[in-house]
């Protein structure tokens, strides 16, 4: 159920539909990075939900990025991914 203050608990309304009640609200429109960046918070929401400790966390960050590999690979754009990595080597400190 929604945590925002501006849509109360006892309204009953899901997340994602509360997401969209907000946006109405706000006149915000709904970009495709808007909906990819909705989609991680519910997914990051989730695997924090399923697995409560952090360090099996890892994993899941593995298996993501083993399935965009095979989509990088599937769309013949393995380089664009190997750069992706490697910016994330850099950002992180690997």
């Amino acid at each position: 159920m929604s945590k925002n203050p501006i849509i109360p608990e006892t309204w009953g309304i899901p997340d994602s539909q509360a997401r969209k009640v907000i946006e109405a609200l706000n006149k915000k429109s709904i970009t495709p990075e808007d909906e990819l960046q909705d989609a991680l918070e519910d997914i990051a929401r989730d695997i924090a939900l399923i697995e409560p400790d952090p360090q099996d966390w890892g994993w899941w960050v593995t298996y993501l990025l083993e399935k965009l590999k095979a989509e990088a690979n599937r769309r013949r754009r393995i380089d664009d991914y190997e750069k992706m990595i490697n910016a994330l080597l850099r950002n992180f400190g690997g």
